[in-house]
């Protein structure tokens, strides 16, 4: 079985931490994470894809073992940046961006300002050019957020928790569930991998980007898969196709049993349906 390196690179005066999953020479797959999760939430799609690729997939500021920023600066502008940063000092060329809900976000944003096509192909997992007021408002991520316990006494005390919002989870989707979301700490207690203090603190004070990026959407040039979670609250049918409708490079699927974090609740699904599509590209 695939096991990653750590490596790390120093970008925008943080260091970043990456996963790199071997076959050296094999096209690249560049993997972005959501914003409550870290690069070995995405070890499923590694994995899989591990023995075609060159797996790429890095902590994002302020999540996993990437430092959390100071400052507090996690907008789209400033991760963009980070993925522009780690493109360059890779030397990456010719890639598949694949990224999830907030890493989803940052694909198309660089996809959009980029001057130079270095993606062969992407893959938007549940997210689209804005979250739609008509099933989950900003604001009410926000309120979520600061209902968030910061810590947990023990993984049965943050399984109890996972249980409680999430009740439909199988027992591996929940087990999936804990190690993509959270660690242990020196002195055992539970923590979220992310930097959740900052992430409220740039909701509340960060400049405010638009909610509307459509413009992304049309603007992509590369083959590029959608996938939404049947159960998603953050995407819609009807916005995954638009999308697709909206750009002829653009196809999207729905995978059944699933919700946001598609890969976590139907991985081999999942797996399938963007194997599918790079086939098709090839």
């Amino acid at each position: 079985m695939a096991k990653p390196k750590d490596r790390y690179l120093k970008i925008n005066g943080l260091t970043i931490h990456y996963l790199d999953w071997g076959n050296t020479g094999a096209p690249i797959m560049l993997i972005l994470h959501g914003v409550t999760r870290f690069a070995h939430a995405m070890d499923g799609i590694a994995r899989f894809f591990a023995d075609r690729f060159q797996v790429l997939a890095y902590d994002l500021r302020g999540h996993g073992t990437s430092d959390w920023d100071p400052k507090g600066h996690y907008g789209l502008d400033t991760h963009r940046s980070d993925l522009q940063s780690v493109v360059d000092l890779l030397n990456l060329e010719n890639i598949v961006l694949l990224g999830h809900s907030l890493g989803g976000s940052i694909a198309m944003s660089y996809l959009y300002y980029n001057p130079r096509n270095v993606a062969k192909a992407a893959v938007i997992e549940d997210v689209g050019p804005h979250i739609e007021k008509t099933i989950r408002s900003s604001s009410s991520i926000q309120a979520e957020l600061e209902r968030t316990p910061k810590m947990f006494p023990s993984w049965e005390h943050a399984a109890a928790y996972w249980k409680k919002i999430r009740p439909e989870l199988s027992k591996p989707a929940l087990e999936r569930r804990l190690k993509s979301s959270m660690q242990a700490s020196e002195n055992g207690v539970i923590t979220w991998v992310w930097d959740i203090s900052g992430l409220l603190n740039h909701m509340k004070n960060g400049p405010k980007g638009t909610d509307d990026r459509w413009d992304y959407v049309k603007a992509i040039t590369c083959p590029t898969l959608v996938v939404r979670g049947s159960e998603s609250e953050i995407l819609s049918q009807e916005v995954a196709a638009r999308m697709s409708n909206e750009n002829p490079h653009i196809s999207w699927v729905e995978i059944p049993k699933a919700g946001h974090a598609v890969h976590t609740d139907n991985l081999d699904s999942f797996n399938s349906k963007v194997s599918n599509f790079l086939r098709n590209i090839d």
